[in-house]
């Protein structure tokens, strides 16, 4: 939320004519990727919780339902905004397209540890998976640091 708040600041100025800097773009990479490392260092302290408390997930329909509502949206969003960032020179936009694919991820990491434990009762699954995510997060967080987002489609 944080990094496309930033973005859309940055794209409307650029819209409205107002030139931004490269250093002001640098500056709101390094605060995007500091989002990443922020997003990582929860997704560690949480899951590790929850591993060490043998803590058994919650679930509703609604967030059932939501939750898969991500795992379908959040993909295609990340898609569009890597396609615009990419034709558009953004990096900016290509940080937050990367940010978007990890929450899709979260989401679908979320929605297959729910479906794990209502069927097979392996709690610790989702937690798991998102300690792999949160190697993810910290590489992403580092190439928005470096300046070295890659600008891959997969």
């Amino acid at each position: 939320m944080i990094t496309a708040l930033l973005v859309l600041r940055h794209l409307t100025a650029t819209l409205n004519g107002r030139m931004t800097s490269e250093e002001t773009e640098k500056r709101l990479l390094k605060i995007i990727a500091l989002t990443f490392f922020a997003l990582s260092g929860f997704l560690i302290i949480d899951s590790m919780h929850k591993l060490l408390t043998n803590s058994k997930p919650e679930s509703s329909f609604i967030g059932l339902c939501a939750t898969a509502f991500s795992v379908l949206f959040m993909p295609w969003l990340a898609k569009r905004k890597l396609n615009i960032g990419q034709k558009i020179g953004s990096s900016l936009l290509i940080a937050d397209a990367a940010e978007t694919k990890l929450c899709g991820w979260l989401a679908l990491s979320t929605f297959t540890g729910l479906l794990a434990f209502h069927f097979l009762h392996l709690a610790w699954l989702d937690s798991a998976t998102s300690l792999i995510i949160a190697v993810f997060a910290v590489n992403e967080g580092r190439e928005a640091w470096e300046g070295e987002l890659v600008c891959e489609d997969d």
